[in-house]
């Protein structure tokens, strides 16, 4: 399966769980008209969400930062901060790093 195929997938699992079953005057969940197979609006709702879940996923995607930029940018920080003085040392570099990282974790 490739990432295309699980965003689709992704999108129709979100489309499903954040689907509101319309009710009628009384409050009460509407039954499926004869002849549909779906409730009124659900083809409409699955439309737009996919479409927004596929377009803000890719977003993302392309705002993230890669495990090495990451590194880079920790390392560049840590540098910069001894050679002013302001560095306060919680541990070693590599316990900073992994302390840093572990805030980026999904």
């Amino acid at each position: 399966m490739n990432s295309e195929e699980s965003l689709e997938i992704a999108s129709l699992k979100y489309c499903f769980t954040s689907f509101r079953w319309p009710n009628n005057k009384e409050g009460e969940p509407i039954s499926i008209p004869p002849g549909q197979t779906v409730p009124n609006g659900f083809t409409k709702h699955k439309r737009l969400v996919k479409k927004a879940f596929i377009e803000g996923a890719l977003w993302q995607n392309k705002r993230s930062y890669s495990l090495e930029e990451l590194i880079n940018a920790f390392s560049e920080g840590h540098k910069s901060a001894r050679e002013k003085g302001s560095y306060r040392c919680n541990g070693t570099y590599q316990e900073d790093l992994d302390k840093f990282l572990e805030q980026f974790k999904k």
